[in-house]
């Protein structure tokens, strides 16, 4: 996301946000802290900094899950950042298990102090996003679980606008991956809530052209469940994003697919994406397997969705190729009716 772009959703955050450096930059705490003496124990504080013992980590971990419970805690605005810092040190240690914990006990702490999150968005999106890329399964439940419970407490719109802002941009491929279905998520949790459906457009139309098909194969899901939600401007709205990626881009593949072409075919599906009983984000398309690895029954994917996720894409840039002409776009719709809008209404029944 650029920062000129920040217009694009204007109350989606509150405070300011440095888009060009979203790594956490959290608190650094003193086992001395006179604010968190009456909270925490000054025991658990070393704990917490014992880097020699892991399961001493896990232990202070725990202790501050337990005192969160008690009913007598009160975490006064003088206290927030500190306990979320805690908190977070355990969210990113490298240890899985401390890890897992802080995660868990993160998801008590919004669930406790609800909208006074708000403001440390910007330095925990990133953190629990990087976590949630581990191959640790267990850490991306986690952290999806959490994510939810941020998208009920504070909006839909505030979650996908700092993920946007940081995790679709990041360098590796698997945080932007699960940084998509983040963004899939505030889709589905949504409801009636009206998001900013052509700001969260603009950027995941850019990632349908990612170099890694994962990446991409995220992107198509995410496109397609929120094309589902728009109104007749807002579709018109989004077909000119993919037209304004697809006419400076020239993609070069031996089946001179195109990106107009593969965002119809994949509407024309009438498939989304759901929440499966863990709570995670389930494709309906699923081309490329979690090894990264292109299916061998590729049978039932065929279209020109599945060809541009399953290529790999040689961009080139407009200064360096003419652009794709508009008489290459084929019309999609017809009686004015959009993809979902058949004689036959498609319904997808989510499970939460």
């Amino acid at each position: 996301m650029l920062n000129s772009d920040v217009k694009r959703w204007e109350g989606a955050c509150v405070g300011p946000t440095n888009l060009k450096n979203c790594e956490p930059n959290f608190h650094a705490f003193s086992q001395e802290d006179d604010s968190l003496l009456d909270l925490v124990p000054p025991s658990v504080m070393r704990q917490l900094k014992d880097k020699s013992n892991w399961s001493n980590r896990l232990l202070a971990a725990n202790e501050i899950e337990r005192i969160l419970k008690q009913p007598s805690t009160a975490i006064t605005n003088d206290k927030l950042k500190v306990v979320v810092d805690l908190i977070m040190t355990s969210v990113g240690d490298s240890q899985f298990k401390v890890s897992q914990k802080g995660l868990q006990v993160m998801v008590q702490l919004v669930s406790i102090i609800g909208k006074r999150i708000v403001p440390f968005l910007p330095i925990l999106t990133p953190k629990i996003l990087v976590k949630m890329s581990s191959t640790k399964g267990d850490l991306k439940k986690r952290g999806m679980a959490l994510f939810q419970t941020l998208v009920e407490v504070v909006g839909p719109n505030k979650v996908a606008y700092e993920v946007c802002s940081c995790g679709i941009i990041h360098k590796t491929s698997r945080v932007r991956e699960e940084s998509i279905n983040v963004i899939i998520l505030s889709l589905l949790l949504s409801g009636s809530s009206r998001m900013h459906y052509p700001a969260v457009a603009r950027d995941l139309v850019v990632c349908m052209t990612d170099t890694k098909p994962k990446v991409r194969q995220a992107a198509f899901e995410a496109i397609a469940l929120l094309t589902s939600k728009l109104d007749e401007n807002e579709f018109e709205e989004v077909v000119a994003l993919v037209a304004d990626v697809h006419s400076r881009y020239a993609t070069q593949q031996p089946s001179n697919i195109t990106l107009m072409d593969a965002y119809y075919a994949r509407l024309e599906r009438h498939v989304l994406p759901s929440l499966n009983e863990q709570g995670l984000v389930q494709y309906s398309v699923i081309p490329v397997g979690s090894d990264g690895s292109v299916s061998a029954n590729n049978s039932h994917y065929v279209g020109a969705d599945v060809d541009w996720i399953v290529t790999p894409l040689v961009m080139t840039s407009q200064g360096q190729t003419h652009p794709l002409s508009p008489p290459s776009f084929r019309p999609y719709r017809s009686a004015g009716k959009r993809p979902w809008e058949t004689e036959e209404h498609f319904e997808v029944n989510i499970e939460f």
